[in-house]
């Protein structure tokens, strides 16, 4: 296939990351914006020899859980890949994708699958949006690098597209901005989804509770954001965080009862190992979107903890790194969290126990 040449395609599939999947005179197509079952024309925008991308020119026929997007950028955009699938459907191809994720890279069968901690808005959820400006064009980055000038964002809440109309017309002489809720602290990570923060940690408290632990460990803490359901439980509770920043955050946000560390948790984690019996311990992790280090993964497989709680905001290097760490480490669960919908992104919460020959050896 030569580029501008115009293909009739079945989409059969959509990938991790958003792009239908198709196959065309034995070569894989991918299609972004395509649904399950889309019979679309196509025009050939790249090929790599292994596989083609195209775009759509024509849709023939739509596949179940197409609907109209909402937003007029979609499609240029680069924020959104779904807004063209209904809610349902998005997750079904989101659960899809983390079964052929594991199974692709980790080697992982998707054993237990919790039901989705869906998001009860699929619109108007985000409590923040970054934006960038070039003199009066004020808005997001497309695909191809341009910046869009965008007049609203349908996935942030009311009063975050109010400070984003109030910046249209009160330009201001910096390159990016951080539109936040009055309620957000105006520098540090916080979750974007403003309708399931309270039950993500509560989840995730669940979680790490559910196994009776004498000892939480939380590495990658953050400011605390996980951390606060667990201080008041009467567990003793750790937490690890290489930012001094966020440590001295949650130092003034979080009970006197919980040891905070400042560090890498390689280095930190056996300095607590020495101080207390991590037999008894759950190790609490979640790690930025590059999963852990090799060093990390390194110290876990030895480790004695009776069990961890994976929060990955990445499925990727989730299913990478519990490749590395199975059979020390044996998958129980795995818990599917949509924070952000409309989008390609989901986390996962992977629960997991020691392998009993390793608890015992």
């Amino acid at each position: 296939m030569k580029i501008d040449d115009l293909i009739e395609l079945e989409i059969t599939d959509v990938a991790f990351g958003g792009d239908g999947v198709a196959r065309h005179n034995g070569q894989v197509v991918f299609v972004p914006f395509a649904a399950s079952g889309d019979r679309l024309r196509a025009r050939v925008v790249k090929n790599s020899g292994r596989f083609v991308r195209a775009a759509i020119t024509e849709l023939l026929q739509a596949g179940a859980g197409r609907c109209q997007p909402r937003c007029q950028y979609f499609g240029v955009c680069g924020g959104c890949q779904y807004q063209h699938l209904d809610y349902p459907t998005q997750l079904a191809v989101k659960t899809g994708q983390l079964r052929e994720v594991l199974a692709r890279i980790g080697g992982l069968a998707l054993t237990e699958t919790r039901p989705w901690l869906a998001a009860p808005r699929a619109y108007g959820y985000r409590n923040r949006i970054s934006v960038h400006q070039q003199g009066r064009v004020i808005g997001f980055r497309a695909g191809d690098g341009r910046l869009l000038d965008i007049q609203e964002c349908p996935l942030a809440s009311d009063e975050v597209n109010a400070k984003l109309r109030y910046l249209r017309a009160h330009p201001g002489r910096r390159a990016h901005y951080s539109l936040r809720e009055a309620a957000l602290p105006a520098t540090g990570f916080y979750q974007a989804n403003k309708f399931l923060l309270a039950e993500f940690r509560a989840a995730v408290a669940a979680c790490c509770l559910d196994l009776q632990p004498a000892w939480i460990i939380e590495c990658y803490g953050g400011a605390g954001f996980f951390t606060v359901p667990l201080a008041v439980t009467g567990t003793r509770v750790s937490m690890i965080e290489a930012d001094a920043r966020l440590v001295a955050e949650a130092r003034r946000s979080l009970p006197a009862s919980v040891e905070l560390r400042a560090g890498d948790c390689e280095t930190v984690l056996p300095q607590l190992a020495a101080d207390g019996d991590l037999t008894r311990a759950v190790l609490l992790l979640d790690p930025p979107r590059e999963g852990l280090s090799a060093a990390m993964r390194d110290w876990l497989a030895a480790c004695p903890a009776r069990a961890m709680v994976y929060v990955s905001c990445n499925p990727a290097t989730l299913a990478r790194d519990l490749k590395a760490l199975v059979p020390r480490w044996v998958p129980q669960y795995f818990l599917p969290v949509d924070l952000f919908p409309q989008t390609a992104h989901f986390e996962c919460v992977a629960g997991c126990v020691r392998e009993l020959k390793a608890q015992n050896s």
